[in-house]
């Protein structure tokens, strides 16, 4: 869509972005991609890019980076706009950072122009997304090569083409087809409940701001006997735990034998799905973080893709080193015994794992990766069970206790969003 309105465009992106918006680039007439806080920051205060008449770029960044957690600044987006940046626009990938932290809109000059969520992801369903798009960049979408039904008012078909597109609100040029109406009724009730049951996303920041502090603290102190680390954990430097500002509850981390042998993040997931422990393992669909985090460079990725290594279907290492990341991550739902339950199966039944117990074929494909001794571990102690009866008790609500009382501005109200007009 920005194409259509600017042939020539830039999209400049932070590592830690995401594949999907990482795409962007695909239409874009050039592309950047910033390693760190210091390049971006140095490409705002110097002013490097100056944009002609003709030409625009797009900075797309995360709100919370959805593989270590860590937390980039939200003041870039309105440092952006002030620079010599001018003509370059800004989109939020607010999608895991709207699930346990306040998303505050309601000042335009100082809000991204674009801001993607994932409503998925905050509630669990209805699954839908928004892109909350800043009015004053609402032109950069209205001159698409392209239509969907719902978002034209005429179409001759026969005789010659032609098509007049609708003038009226912003949304109703761009949604296209039939809308999800179903998910929508859901998600007002979604925003009710989440609400009764939690208050505000202020407290549900607060809540597991504490609870990744706790495993955090509780993470770093898991050693062998001869002292060596069982972890290898994935933190920046700007992190801090416990600050929800910088760091969102999420933690990222390899595993190791007393001996330094990698045990596969996919082999950890599996033993902990046994225990109903549920984490996951894989390149998160990060690209950006994986290669910084594990150490590949461009070379050593075409490689380990020669070798067989795929997103959907990765090798359970490349030479010893890993593919992947075993990643935790914790909500407003989550506990403290929900952490004590993932400490003592990882002292319980990850601790006592040698090197003899993981038994390599030739073939490196994670399905045929045997490891019999391993998983007869899992008999060896009874873990205490995680919280899994809260969503229960929610769902056992009449549909007239959960409906909604009128069409309050719910969205507005949940990500603060100033003069909110559909």
């Amino acid at each position: 869509a920005i194409k259509a309105s600017y042939p020539s465009w830039v999209f400049e992106y932070f590592q830690h972005l995401e594949s999907i918006v990482r795409s962007f680039f695909l239409s874009a007439t050039t592309s950047r991609c910033f390693i760190n806080d210091d390049e971006v920051e140095d490409w705002i205060r110097l002013g490097i890019t100056v944009h002609s008449r003709d030409e625009v770029g797009l900075f797309a960044y995360p709100g919370q980076s959805n593989m270590t957690g860590r937390r980039l600044p939200l003041s870039w987006s309105a440092r952006i706009r002030e620079s010599s940046h001018g003509r370059t626009f800004t989109l939020l990938d607010a999608a895991a950072l709207a699930t346990t932290s306040p998303l505050d809109l309601s000042d335009p000059a100082a809000s991204p122009d674009f801001v993607s969520v994932s409503f998925y992801k905050i509630f669990g369903f209805p699954d839908v997304g928004a892109l909350i798009i800043r009015k004053a960049a609402g032109h950069l979408l209205q001159r698409r090569r392209y239509f969907g039904g719902g978002t034209i008012d005429m179409v001759i078909a026969v005789g010659c083409t032609s098509h007049v597109k609708r003038d009226s609100s912003l949304h109703d040029q761009l949604e296209d087809g039939t809308l999800p109406f179903l998910s929508i009724f859901a998600l007002d009730i979604a925003i009710d409940v989440h609400a009764r049951l939690f208050t505000s996303m202020a407290r549900i920041s607060s809540h597991t701001a504490f609870l990744a502090s706790y495993l955090y603290n509780n993470l770093q102190h898991l050693h062998h006997e001869n002292g060596s680390s069982l972890l290898r954990i994935y933190t920046d430097d700007a992190s801090s735990y416990g600050n929800p500002a910088l760091q969102g509850a999420t933690i990222a981390f390899n595993v190791y034998t007393a001996e330094g042998k990698l045990i596969p993040c996919q082999v950890i997931e599996e033993l902990a799905d046994n225990e109903g422990i549920y984490i996951r393992s894989g390149s998160l669909c990060n690209p950006g973080g994986i290669a910084t985090y594990l150490g590949y460079t461009p070379e050593d990725l075409k490689r380990a893709f020669a070798l067989g290594n795929r997103c959907s279907k990765p090798l359970s290492d490349i030479d010893g080193n890993p593919t992947g990341v075993v990643r935790v991550s914790l909500g407003a739902m989550s506990t403290r015994q929900d952490v004590d339950t993932l400490v003592s199966f990882l002292i319980a039944k990850v601790l006592p794992i040698k090197d003899q117990d993981l038994v390599w074929s030739d073939d490196p494909t994670l399905e045929n990766l045997v490891g019999y001794d391993t998983v007869s571990l899992l008999e060896a102690v009874k873990l205490p069970s995680p919280t899994k009866h809260v969503v229960e008790r929610v769902a056992m609500k009449s549909v007239e206790e959960l409906s909604p009382s009128g069409k309050s501005r719910r969205l507005a109200r949940l990500f603060k969003i100033g003069r909110f007009k559909r």
